[in-house]
């Protein structure tokens, strides 16, 4: 439960299991809009197998989760989201409470440097083109659609005020029609990843182009106690390279890899495997061996 919701979430353990000691533990969710069947349990297997127990979860009105107005991106609510999975977590039989790691990608990247900020017991962060800074987005977007976004935001402000519905837009969208990400690589990048049967619906609350633009995840870096991945995408047409990559020096114990790859790029192929090496390498050092 998470603020009286309540939330979906999947605990994958190995198959083999050392008697008398809990597992090191991975907790996972995905990005802007998007839910933990897309592309997340391909992540999660190959940290399965390496020996981690991995909980994947949907937000509050996402997915297999309860609440509504469904599909309401909201930076607060999922960070109250990540926070009672990882109690939820560490209460588990199976898990060592000890031996946490949080993995974020995109828009879940900021929520869980956030998180990390906030909890000196995690021993470790991998962040996958984090989104890091609304206002180095929003000028890395571009006026146009700034202008639009915020149109938008405060019609669906103006009917929440009058007790109306949502003012729906699209979560992506080709570049000729507007949507949250329409950039060229947007639409086909995202729905690479949705699976074939999946009930998914491609709108969401328009207020969140408002809330985002204010929110700053990578400000709390600093704090971060410990070590933690940054990997990210100098080719990203949504998140700004420069943006990443200064947070990322601002982490005591960052490790920062850099691939000329775009924004959607490791969510499959030949650099979905780069990617998860180096996330699988980076955990078992700092979760499962130490």
């Amino acid at each position: 439960m998470s603020s009286g919701v309540r939330v979906a979430g999947l605990l994958s353990t190995p198959s083999r299991r050392p008697k008398g000691v809990g597992l090191p533990a991975i907790v996972m969710a995905h990005g802007f809009g998007a839910q933990m069947d897309f592309r997340l349990p391909a992540f999660a297997a190959e940290f399965v197998k390496r020996g981690f127990a991995v909980y994947r979860f949907d937000y509050r009105s996402f997915g297999l989760s309860e609440g509504e107005p469904r599909n309401y991106v909201h930076p607060g609510r999922h960070k109250q989201d990540w926070m009672r999975a990882i109690e939820h977590v560490r209460e588990q039989p199976e898990v060592d409470p000890e031996r946490l790691a949080l993995w974020g990608t995109s828009f879940s990247g900021g929520h869980v440097l956030a998180c990390a900020a906030r909890d000196p017991r995690l021993r470790a962060v991998s962040v996958l083109v984090p989104f890091v800074s609304g206002p180095a987005t929003v000028l890395h977007l571009g006026p146009a659609y700034a202008l639009r976004a915020t149109s938008h935001a405060l019609l669906d402000l103006a009917r929440a005020a009058l007790g109306l519905g949502p003012h729906r837009v699209p979560i992506v969208s080709p570049p000729d029609r507007f949507g949250l990400m329409n950039r060229p690589d947007s639409e086909p990048g995202y729905l690479a990843m949705i699976p074939t049967d999946s009930t998914w619906e491609n709108s969401c609350p328009a207020r969140i182009a408002l809330l985002a633009t204010a929110y700053r995840p990578g400000s709390a870096a600093k704090k971060i106690g410990c070590p933690v991945l940054v990997i990210l995408a100098t080719k990203d047409s949504l998140i700004p390279a420069g943006a990443v990559r200064r947070v990322a020096r601002r982490i005591a114990r960052s490790e920062i890899l850099e691939l000329p790859i775009g924004h959607f790029d490791p969510y499959g192929g030949d650099f979905f495997r780069q990617t998860v090496q180096a996330q699988c390498h980076f955990l078992t050092k700092n979760v499962l061996e130490s």
